[in-house]
């Protein structure tokens, strides 16, 4: 029995606090990034974080990534970049058969109940309403989907 396996079955939640997500922030707004960077730091898991300011640039860095085999547990994708919508982007990472699973949190500015339904419609993990609240913005990321963490947990397995 690997150490992983052995943590997830004999200390359950053990693995998952272990672990290591590796997340992509994708938002081209700096004051936004830094909010999302300073609350993902206030989480239980640990987090490595890498930034991505344009749809174009996160989809050569998922690309580039997954193939090199170091790839990425979670999106963090805003709703509406300088150069694209997030639901292009969202729509093309579900459009890459080894991205298709990949979780995807989608922030958004907007409070339209159509938008954040067409968001889940195209795969979206989760919403999440972008307040400036940092409380909030927090307690929102200390909820991810389930997924998020599990498959993190299923990568770290093959590690030991």
């Amino acid at each position: 029995m690997d150490y992983m396996t052995f943590c997830t079955f004999s200390f359950p939640g053990l693995a998952i606090i272990m672990a290591t997500l590796s997340v992509l922030l994708i938002e081209d707004d700096s004051g936004d990034a830094l909010l999302a960077r300073m609350a993902l730091e206030e989480q239980t898991y640990t987090s490595s974080l890498t930034t991505r300011t344009t749809g174009r640039e996160a989809l050569d860095f998922l690309t580039t990534a997954s193939s090199c085999g170091h790839p990425v547990d979670l999106v963090l994708l805003d709703g509406s970049l300088s150069d694209c919508s997030g639901l292009d982007i969202l729509k093309a990472i579900r459009s890459i058969p080894y991205l298709e699973n990949l979780p995807v949190v989608m922030l958004t500015g907007s409070s339209s109940p159509a938008l954040k339904t067409a968001f889940m419609d195209h795969g979206a993990s989760r919403v999440i309403e972008k307040s400036g609240d940092f409380d909030q913005l927090v307690a929102s990321l200390a909820h991810l989907p389930d997924e998020c963490l599990q498959k993190t947990a299923e990568h770290q397995e093959h590690v030991f």
